[in-house]
């Protein structure tokens, strides 16, 4: 969620490694650009825990974290993790200033760490975190960049100007050359030749590139610059046969930032490349071919030698969302910003009805800028009212500006604060942000400011005193979105309840834990609270006032004290197997009040039969398919189940036989449908006909992909409460096989309860009783997750239709978060998002949902012959949209470790 300062990679280049300022670093497997390991370490409030520096043993064994990491004492510290399990293995502690770089030497041995204004230290990893680093502190800037010399000498820049060259062995840390940098004051990366002869060198005070001897230090070249016209190529790396040359930073052309290429390592020909929306920070050569990127974004990439990239970026580019960018409502519940920086690729947000659209807001108004004399405050240190210089920290630059109606006040975007004048120029409050204050707008209402952050965050605050009251974070991939308040009550798309969470520390010298914000649903999942907030203006009101309608459970524990199991992996994260049973390791440390009630494993989703003692310790040996695969294992206290904890499983054996191939899973199907409700319940036209639809379908499936189908269809009168239960006990009882499938399949009524339990309505539903004559969304999860086997549920609900309150009434978005996770491991399929209905239409003689999801069952959705359940989900995205006006847009959750896989063949 902020900058990539630093990326860094193994010797085989398997394995990338980021360190950003959001206090995260991740480790990603460079083939599939999947994510691994999130490695945490100590935070605390402010700059506490940002991360500016990575290294990677040459081995991918280690990973060497550094940053504004003092959160001991008042010392910087490096952090040792293990790259696989993602646990902390030491900490050098004792150092003077910030940590601006990492690396490893070639062979492993020595870890050389840059520091602001500190100079330079050099650790030995053959000993232990209480060495004394070897150390050269005449430095009279703060050190960017090293580089290692494949016979182990190290090259370093500093902001003093100078180019330093060491030799180092364990005597110590000989400084062998010492010169000025021949083309600018401030040398920043450095990069060796892979045969030692020639250093690169990139600055941040200059547009040039210099190549220098590997030995003396002595100007041999500069690359032709020729067009680069502004910002930096700070960033430089020769390629791994060292025949070419990039160069990136901040030069930007048509709104990119650039990458130029040059042959002959530096002395031929170049082109050139956008490769990124923001300045690159990192570059690192991978050792066959191409090149790695970190950007500002936040994004990371392969640059190929065909000039091809790869880039994964996960928030909204908020650069430049002022103006007409950044518009809001009246009241500010609804907005539009720009996806892609500088107000490009518009989308809005309806909180009310907790849609994210593309497209600008159409009655959104743009933040207003004219009424005082105000100027110099679009991108500049010293913004000014009149003839008074406004306050700003020492080298903030102002970013943003908004009047209310009256022009009686104004609030003022900086990089670092965020701050309200009155129209004499007094300021009346000032308040820190999580990223530079990109665009502000006060709604004509005038009780709230909203500000889009550089985090890609947008926040509501109260506009009396800045207190922030909301926030709400639209995820890169333009589907999830959260929104909550400061004490962690929140709303979430599905899919998105992992991306916010609690982070909590463990000590100095342990890996700090993460716990998203599902393992604590019912007790902050609350968007009641989130409607209530901006009426308030004040959390705690909004709260009281929802548990007046709402009554909860009262829980005065605080999250340390409550929660779930934390698990530690004690074997490899990453197994190579020809066998096809695996022993796993691993402990759980859970609270003394609450031990561990169970242990479960899935297997690409599917649960393994296993019985595991309800100890703290687990060691079992574990059956595997003969292929790759992705084993998860939980644990349960009274506070929830843990995290899943992933072994990755790469099959080397024998692959399974042809005949194996060839063996058609079973289906069972337990398909719900009611139209007819006692008085009092609006009667539905096609909840029945779409059950029957839905058997019908697959019962064709039969000898096509499914050896048998067994279904259990329970239609109108005949899907009672007990015969519900009965059914759900049945298939619990009945489903063994690993390979099988289950599908669930309900269309109907759904409400939700005072005591917000949600409820699918039997054909004997008592209105007056739901809990007795309903089912609980519990009793399905429950069956769902009970379930061996791939499991598919298909929701056709909430479609009363009866007003306002009828679409909230039953909250498909929580059902689909809880029955898609990770421990439940089952596919769903929704037929509505946020409080949309979902619709009926007589001409297509089923509900939007069912019809499209036939279609699409039917052929529409194939892929190569096949429908599995990601092209369905891409067919229904499209087609459910379309046949409801757009009134009705459909939802979906799988685990990730559930693979895709077919549900229907094309007949």
């Amino acid at each position: 969620m902020a900058p990539i300062k630093r990326i860094a990679t193994d010797a085989q280049g398997r394995y990338a490694v980021t360190a950003s300022d959001d206090k995260t670093a991740r480790v990603w497997e460079i083939a599939t650009g999947r994510l691994l390991q999130t490695l945490r370490v100590p935070i605390g409030p402010g700059d506490e825990g940002k991360l500016y520096a990575v290294a990677l043993s040459p081995d991918g064994e280690t990973v060497a974290l550094g940053g504004f990491t003092n959160a001991t004492d008042s010392h910087q510290s490096i952090y040792l993790f293990a790259r696989s399990s993602g646990q902390m293995r030491a900490r050098f502690s004792g150092l003077p200033n910030v940590v601006s770089q990492l690396s490893y030497s070639p062979d492993g041995r020595w870890l050389a760490a840059c520091l602001w204004n500190g100079g330079l230290r050099v650790y030995d990893s053959q000993q232990g975190a209480a060495q004394t680093p070897l150390a050269d502190r005449d430095y009279g800037g703060t050190c960017y960049g090293a580089a290692w010399r494949q016979d182990g000498w190290l090259a370093t820049s500093s902001f003093d100007g100078k180019l330093r060259l060491y030799q180092i062995s364990q005597a110590g840390l000989q400084r062998k050359q010492s010169v000025a940098a021949p083309s600018g004051k401030l040398p920043f990366q450095l990069h060796f030749s892979p045969d030692g002869k020639r250093l690169a060198v990139g600055y941040s005070d200059s547009r040039q590139v210099d190549v220098l001897d590997g030995d003396s230090l002595e100007k041999l070249y500069a690359p032709d610059v020729s067009g680069v016209d502004n910002g930096n190529l700070g960033r430089v790396a020769f390629s791994a046969d060292g025949r070419s040359l990039v160069a990136t930073g901040s030069w930007k052309k048509d709104g990119k930032t650039m990458l130029r290429l040059w042959a002959e390592g530096g002395r031929g020909a170049y082109s050139d490349l956008a490769v990124s929306e923001n300045t690159v920070m990192d570059i690192q050569p991978l050792p066959q071919t191409g090149w790695l990127l970190a950007a500002s974004d936040p994004a990371w990439g392969v640059l190929q030698e065909s000039m091809q990239t790869k880039s994964r970026a996960s928030i909204a580019n908020l650069f430049g969302n002022r103006n007409a960018a950044l518009l809001v409502d009246e009241t500010g519940r609804s907005l539009s910003f720009g996806f892609a920086g500088m107000g490009r690729e518009p989308w809005q947000f309806d909180m009310a009805q907790r849609k994210l659209s593309p497209g600008q807001l159409k009655t959104g108004h743009a933040p207003r800028t004219d009424g005082l004399p105000l100027t110099n405050w679009e991108d500049n240190t010293r913004p000014v009212l009149k003839d008074l210089a406004l306050t700003l920290h020492q080298g903030e630059t102002s970013r943003s500006l908004a009047l209310d109606a009256k022009a009686e006040r104004f609030v003022l975007g900086a990089d670092w604060s965020l701050r309200q004048f009155d129209a004499s120029g007094k300021q009346a409050w000032e308040k820190p942000v999580p990223g530079a204050s990109w665009g502000v707008n006060i709604p004509r209402a005038g009780r709230v400011v909203v500000v889009a952050y550089g985090d890609g965050t947008l926040r509501w605050h109260r506009l009396s005193d800045g207190q922030e009251l909301l926030a709400f974070f639209p995820h890169g991939d333009r589907k999830r979105w959260v929104l909550w308040t400061p004490g962690g009550y929140y709303d979430a798309s599905p899919g998105a309840e992992e991306l916010i969470g609690w982070h909590i520390n463990r000590g100095p010298d342990r890996a700090a834990d993460f716990y998203p914000a599902a393992r604590f649903r019912e007790r902050f999942y609350r968007p009641d609270v989130i409607d209530l907030v901006l009426d308030t203006l004040d959390e705690g009101e909004a709260l009281r006032l929802a548990n007046e309608n709402r009554p909860q459970a009262l829980n005065n524990k605080s999250i340390a004290q409550s929660l779930p199991p934390t698990l530690h992996l004690q074997t490899p994260a990453d197994i190579r197997s020809s066998s096809e049973r695996i022993r796993i390791q691993a402990r759980a440390d859970s609270a003394a009040d609450a031990p561990i009630k169970r242990w479960f494993v899935r297997i690409d989703g599917v649960k393994a039969n296993l019985s595991v003692a309800a100890q703290s310790q687990f060691d079992q040996e574990i059956s595997i398919p003969r292929e790759d695969c992705t084993v998860e294992l939980f644990a349960e206290n009274k506070y929830g189940v843990s995290n899943p904890l992933p072994v990755r499983v790469t099959w080397q054996g024998r692959a399974p036989s042809a005949a194996a191939n060839l063996r058609l899973p079973l289906l069972r199907i337990l398909a719900i449908g009611v139209s007819d409700y006692p008085k009092g319940i609006p009667p539905l036209q096609f909840a029945h006909k779409d059950a029957q639809d839905f058997i019908q379908f697959f019962q064709a499936q039969k000898g096509v992909l499914y050896r048998d189908v067994h279904i259990t269809p329970l239609l109108n009168g005949n899907a009672t409460r007990d015969a519900i239960t009965r059914a759900m006990q049945a298939l619990e009882e009945q489903v063994k096989g690993s390979d099988d499938v289950t599908m669930v399949f309900f269309s109907g009524h759904g409400e939700m309860a005072g005591n917000g339990k949600l409820f699918f309505l039997p054909a004997d539903v008592k209105p007056d009783n739901l809990r007795g004559s309903a089912i609980r969304h519990e009793e399905v999860l429950e069956l769902v997750s009970s379930l061996r086997g791939k499991a598919l549920v298909f929701l056709d609900a909430c479609r009363s239709g009866g007003g306002k309150k009828a679409a909230e009434s039953f909250d498909i978005t929580r059902i689909v978060n809880e029955m898609g996770s990770a421990q439940s491991g089952a596919v769903v399929f929704a037929s509505s998002t946020g409080r949309e209905f979902s619709l009926e239409k007589s001409a297509l003689q089923n509900g939007v949902f069912t019809a499209a999801l036939l279609e699409g069952l039917r052929g529409a959705a194939a892929e190569q012959g096949k429908i599995t359940h990601g092209s369905l989900r891409r067919y229904l995205e499209k087609r459910v949209p379309a046949l409801s006006g757009d009134a009705q847009h459909p939802s979906f959750l799988a685990p990730q470790s559930v693979q895709d896989f077919p549900i229907a063949v094309q007949r």
